[in-house]
């Protein structure tokens, strides 16, 4: 016990010759409370930021149709991974980075392995992301870019917005006839769709003209041989399975439902 107090005593006489010799500085309270306040500030503000391009990434994809395209099988998963945004999610990537870096700083963080932080961050910017991008401010943003309201970060809205992708083409069905439908995009374009037997319908058969769409297949001048074709709302953010009395009305006979 002698020998533990004597071992304290020598440590706390070595750092009050440290100070006395100024090798050590010593700071304020307020000091570490400002030091603490500015880094929690900092993560919270990366946390926003991450999820704000998160969901961002998420209204692109709706918008453009491209979310729905996997339910078209094969062909529609590889449009979907090569039409993601890429340039948002690695944005985003490179926030999160800097968000673990802040985060390593506090004790909780720093006694776990980095890859189940990472994991946990991930998650939760995902999450917050989605639930976002099903709000209305990406898509009140847009309109104000369209017209000229949004003085910052307005090119970045109306480059995504109008984003389009040689396979994948939303619209609302303007005209309906056997086996063909016009749809508008947009832009205020019309493309023509040709409608086959071999065209999926994962949501059902049945169109009406004012139906919100999204068509897979290559856009060869206007016109569209369709691969697949699904149903969503008018916002874009969930498919809209027909009601059963408007089943099979492309190709009488065919049975409904996923292909």
């Amino acid at each position: 016990m002698e020998h533990h107090n004597s071992n304290s005593i020598k440590l706390s006489q070595r750092i009050l010759d440290k100070i006395t010799q100024g090798e050590v500085t010593m700071r304020p309270r307020w000091h570490f409370v400002l030091k603490s306040g500015l880094l929690l500030t900092g993560i919270a503000l990366l946390v926003l930021t991450i999820i704000f391009i998160v969901s961002l990434g998420f209204f692109v994809l709706h918008l453009s149709g491209v979310w729905f395209v996997p339910a078209f099988g094969w062909g529609g998963l590889g449009t979907f991974l090569r039409s993601l945004p890429w340039l948002l999610i690695g944005t985003a990537l490179v926030f999160v980075g800097l968000l673990e870096t802040l985060v390593s700083y506090y004790p909780f963080a720093y006694r776990r392995p980095l890859f189940f932080s990472a994991i946990g961050v991930v998650a939760l910017v995902l999450v917050g992301g989605f639930f976002l991008a099903q709000t209305p401010i990406h898509r009140q943003l847009l309109l104000s870019a369209e017209r000229g309201e949004l003085p910052v970060g307005g090119d970045i809205y109306l480059g995504f917005g109008g984003q389009r992708f040689a396979d994948v083409h939303r619209g609302v069905v303007t005209v309906v006839a056997d086996e063909q439908f016009d749809m508008q995009t947009h832009n205020g374009g019309t493309i023509h769709v040709t409608v086959t037997p071999q065209t999926r319908f994962p949501f059902g058969l049945a169109l009406e003209t004012g139906d919100s769409v999204v068509v897979f297949g290559p856009l060869v001048q206007d016109s569209v041989q369709a691969l697949g074709i699904g149903r969503i709302d008018s916002d874009g953010i969930q498919p809209q399975p027909f009601p059963y009395q408007r089943q099979i009305r492309f190709f009488q006979g065919r049975p409904s439902g996923p292909q």
